[in-house]
């Protein structure tokens, strides 16, 4: 009996090792699979990623024709408005850049079809405008100055079928880029899902293994100094990985900052660009008179108003998100620089509550305030008469409101505000960014404009 046991003892244990053996190696043979397959799906990842970038390249390309299509369009009407010569230079210039605009998009839709198509049916359209547009000069040039036939010329048609076609373009690439999005956002859930399943079975081999040399430490005191070994080999590992973990840690931190100071950058350049095409309106509005020159300041301090935003962000630490107290603070004083004389003096006062926003909707906010301050000092008082305007931000928890108000002449007797037009239009268009509109206190003795914004 006592050797039938000894057999018996001796075969459960000859299973036993076979058992785990088979089962370590199916695991080391499953986790290299996983492996393999993680390699294969970042690949994946890796090409979507490239996809997702060459779309939004597409995008900026048709995009950037689309401008200076329009930009083409403005020139030539500045012609036939002023006749001046500078705007028959700019129509030939952005003609040239159209040609290498199309070129580009053609470029970048190689391997696209359908936009192939798109581009055959663009270039006899833009071919048509670009007749149309030389034939209008032309009679202008020759002293034609009735522009009344603008709206019938053919180059109308082909710039209204230009912009329809450009806006299928951007809608077809905004397709392709949700799908490779999809696609993209699909591989990382799959690395996540084998990262998991590769992270359990690593632990399951562990507990697997050291469960094993548990059972030989109680059968053989040679297992402890192995088991000891084993130890101080696990422990280097260890340590070499929260070591690895501090350096990624650090890197990760490093590229944080990085990131910032490139959106730092970006918003100064931004800022730079926005500045230049300011100064660019302001040496138009030098050179024109009428009533172009008032509407070109008007357009400069739009555009001043955006810049604000983005030095804001330039120099602040958080650069997802803008002070309201200390940009409107900037722009009010800017606004009463420009606005205010010593023959019709105004006042600017502010009082906002410590508010942050959004760079979107702070810069809808800086228009909507803009304009409301501009219309308020040019129609509420009289020429020579002194006049203040008040700006009022407060957070009531559930939301911002935001009101502007002046003691002026009021609205008008069908009860419009005075000077309502494009800056109406802005104004009406700004609050629906916000989802939101702009009411008018009638009670009020001069215009009081309110508007409420969610801060979600």
């Amino acid at each position: 009996m006592p050797a039938d046991r000894k057999l018996l003892a001796i075969r459960s244990e000859r299973t036993f090792n076979a058992v785990v053996v088979g089962a370590v190696a199916l695991g080391f043979v499953t986790l290299v699979g996983v492996g393999l397959l993680g390699a294969i799906v970042m690949q994946e990842n890796l090409e979507f990623t490239s996809q997702v970038a060459h779309t939004y390249q597409v995008e900026g390309a048709i995009s950037d024709f689309r401008i200076l299509d329009e930009r083409t369009e403005t020139a030539r009407r500045g012609y036939l408005l002023s006749h001046d010569e500078s705007f028959d230079q700019s129509v030939r210039e952005t003609a040239t850049q159209l040609s290498k605009a199309i070129l580009r998009i053609q470029q970048l839709t190689a391997d696209n079809p359908a936009q192939q198509a798109n581009l055959a049916r663009l270039r006899p359209l833009v071919f048509t405008q670009q007749q149309a547009i030389s034939v209008s000069m032309a009679f202008a040039r020759d002293g034609h100055s009735d522009t009344s036939q603008f709206t019938r010329d053919a180059g109308v048609g082909a710039s209204r079928a230009i912009r329809q076609l450009t806006d299928q373009m951007i809608k077809d690439e905004e397709r392709r880029l949700a799908v490779r999005d999809q696609r993209r956002v699909a591989t990382i859930e799959q690395l996540f899902r084998i990262a998991i399943a590769a992270a359990g079975l690593a632990v399951f081999l562990a507990i697997g293994s050291v469960w094993v040399i548990l059972r030989y430490t109680r059968q053989l005191s040679v297992s402890r100094a192995e088991l000891a070994e084993l130890n101080a080999g696990l422990e280097d590992q260890v340590a070499t990985r929260t070591a690895d973990l501090e350096h990624a840690k650090a890197d990760l931190v490093a590229g944080n900052q990085r990131l910032e100071a490139l959106l730092r950058e970006v918003n100064h350049r931004v800022a730079n660009s926005l500045q230049l095409v300011s100064a660019f309106v302001q040496m138009q509005a030098s050179a024109v008179d009428g009533a172009a020159r008032p509407a070109l300041k008007d357009t400069q301090r739009r555009i001043e108003a955006i810049i604000q935003v983005h030095r804001r962000l330039y120099s602040a630490e958080d650069v997802e998100s803008v002070d309201m107290n200390d940009y409107l603070k900037a722009l009010m004083r800017e606004l009463e620089d420009t606005l205010s004389s010593a023959a019709s003096p105004r006042t600017l006062s502010l009082v906002a509550d410590p508010v942050r926003l959004a760079t979107d909707k702070a810069v809808s906010v800086g228009v909507i305030v803009n304009e409301l301050i501009t219309n308020a000092c040019k129609y509420a008082y009289r020429r020579g008469q002194a006049g203040e305007v008040r700006v009022r931000l407060t957070d009531e928890g559930q939301g911002l409101t935001l009101t502007v108000e002046d003691d002026g002449v009021g609205m008008t007797a069908g009860g419009v505000v005075h000077g309502t037009g494009l800056g109406g239009r802005l104004i009406k268009a700004m609050a629906t960014s916000l989802d939101s509109e702009v009411k008018y206190d009638r009670a009020h003795a001069g215009v009081r404009a309110t508007l409420r914004l969610p801060t979600a």
